[in-house]
């Protein structure tokens, strides 16, 4: 029996161990000549729950734009400096990580999915 891998998801949260994951994933991709897609995603911002119950705070209100904005810098400087050899890209999703994980993975018909704990 031999195992065809076509497709690879990494999710990420650029921690140091979702950086571990993504080496996995670009070094499996090569491996197997399959296609990498590096996935983060944004949680619904849940900022009140987050303040003291006396603090007052002043919270962009294009915050969810900054992260995205970040989110797309961080992956797209991985994949310029570590996918090269590899077809690769990066998406960014909204929600409930493990929900917009598992959507991904099946939407995209993903083959194996890395995931650094």
């Amino acid at each position: 029996m031999s195992i065809q891998l076509k497709k690879i998801l990494v999710a990420t949260d650029f921690s140091e161990h979702a950086q571990l994951a993504l080496r996995y994933g670009v070094e499996m991709s090569k491996q197997f000549s399959a296609e990498l897609l590096i996935c983060h995603v944004i949680p619904y911002p849940d900022l009140i729950s987050q303040l003291p119950p006396t603090a007052e705070a002043y919270i962009p209100s294009n915050i969810h734009e900054m992260h995205v904005r970040t989110a797309e810098e961080q992956g797209q400087k991985f994949i310029d400096e570590h996918c090269q050899g590899v077809k690769a890209s990066f998406q960014f999703r909204s929600g409930s990580p493990f929900v917009e994980i598992v959507r991904l993975a099946k939407d995209d018909d993903i083959d194996l999915l890395i995931i650094g704990t």
